[in-house]
């Protein structure tokens, strides 16, 4: 079946970073396990490699032995902070920062060397885990400048191992850029591929919520549209026709003041551009239900408390059109006795209430595909500002959906 979706977008074309991620992407989700990876291997590395310290000690100045530790550990350990508290911006400074901290380490280390050897095969303690910032480095930046990363700490670490050891350890120097790198790539490929591939679900899941979304839009668009039709159809011009063959009567009269609210009403659920008040908007909601279903019973309270208060007629729709996808919903899946739907004024809100005692579901367990409740629901509230919407359901007791907004 042909399709009008076009390929996936290569790596450049999806976002570089997750600063804008949400706290539910895929890609905070990943950057916030490899940020805990990354930070355990290096307190594991701290340990490991403690017993390096003495001798990379006795061949470099005070002024760079005890700093470098602190500076490389403690910048590392942060990244798994950051990656614990799921902060995308965390992960970026701490990554940063453990970065050039490591990078400046290795590259000063010949500016404090006092010419010592270590007779030693595992020379410098850094040497033992030049990967590790690598694939941190992966994390943040695109692929070319990671593994550029990884070649330029690799070769100074190196470089800086084959200075200090005696010749009976010291291997050749390409042989060790090479080993290293050889070895320091897998995980830091591995790295990459995670966060594109979570860069391209999010990419992807976005574009399908637009996809609902214009089609919801679309869908809206042609029930007013048919609404409109019908009742130019069915009042206006059936209206006229009564009046041309029947003249003034009292059934023609009660047809045109019939026809005349219906006009009205429907300027001012669609048409209007100032505030209504509590009973319009209750009608509105009530009219978005009803057109899902009119048997659905729908309680009204606080109409009268609220005073002047106004209610923009775009938080109304919003509203509105939330609350007959959640009808929609209970029509499909729940018995006629149990639905009913409440709402709810007060100075400054409004809260909406539809449920049921149909089989209920797992909310946990919906899948991501299915956009009725992402973007009909959620999706809608969402676009509200300080509008906010509730699932509650488990299987076997029901389903309660709970749209709110505020003013504040």
């Amino acid at each position: 079946m042909a399709t009008d979706a076009p390929p996936i977008p290569p790596l450049r074309g999806t976002p570089a970073t997750a600063t804008r991620a949400g706290a539910g992407s895929a890609e905070t989700r990943i950057l916030g396990q490899f940020g805990i990876f990354v930070g355990a291997g290096y307190i594991a590395y701290l340990v490991i490699t403690s017993t390096y310290f003495p001798a990379a000690a006795r061949v470099s100045a005070a002024w760079w032995s005890i700093p470098s530790i602190v500076i490389v550990f403690a910048a590392g350990i942060t990244i798994g902070i950051a990656g614990i508290a799921r902060s995308v911006r965390g992960i970026n400074i701490t990554t940063t920062i453990a970065l050039l901290g490591f990078l400046v380490v290795i590259a000063i280390w010949p500016l404090a060397w006092n010419g010592g050897v270590i007779d030693d095969s595992h020379g410098l303690w850094f040497v033992q885990f030049n990967g590790l910032p690598a694939l941190a480095a992966a994390l943040i930046w695109r692929p070319p400048r990671a593994l550029l990363y990884l070649v330029i700490v690799v070769v100074i670490a190196a470089y800086d191992n084959y200075l200090v050891r005696t010749p009976n350890v010291a291997s050749p120097l390409l042989t060790e850029i090479a080993f290293a790198g050889g070895f320091c790539l897998v995980p830091v490929a591995a790295a990459l591929m995670g966060v594109r591939t979570a860069r391209l679900l999010d990419h992807t899941r976005e574009r399908a919520y637009g996809v609902a979304r214009a089609a919801a839009s679309a869908q809206a668009v042609a029930t007013e549209r048919a609404r409109f039709n019908a009742l130019t159809h069915d009042g206006v011009m059936a209206t006229l026709l009564a009046a041309a063959r029947q003249g003034n009567t009292p059934t023609v009269t009660r047809q045109a003041n019939t026809t005349v609210d219906n006009l009205h009403r429907l300027d001012a659920e669609f048409v209007v551009a100032h505030d209504l008040d509590a009973r319009a908007a209750a009608a509105v909601i009530r009219n978005g239900i009803a057109e899902v279903d009119q048997s659905i019973p729908m309680s009204v309270t606080g109409t009268g408390d609220v005073g002047d208060t106004g209610y923009a007629p775009e938080v109304i729709r919003t509203i509105s059109a939330a609350a007959a996808e959640a009808a929609r919903n209970t029509v499909r899946y729940a018995t006629p006795t149990g639905r009913r739907a409440q709402v709810e004024f007060a100075a400054g809100s409004v809260t909406v209430t539809v449920s049921d005692t149909g089989p209920g579901f797992d909310t946990r367990a919906v899948p991501a595909h299915r956009m009725g409740i992402a973007v009909s629901i959620h999706g809608r509230m969402a676009s509200l500002h300080n509008g906010t919407a509730h699932i509650e359901s488990q299987p076997g007791t029901g389903t309660t959906v709970t749209l709110g907004w505020t003013t504040s």
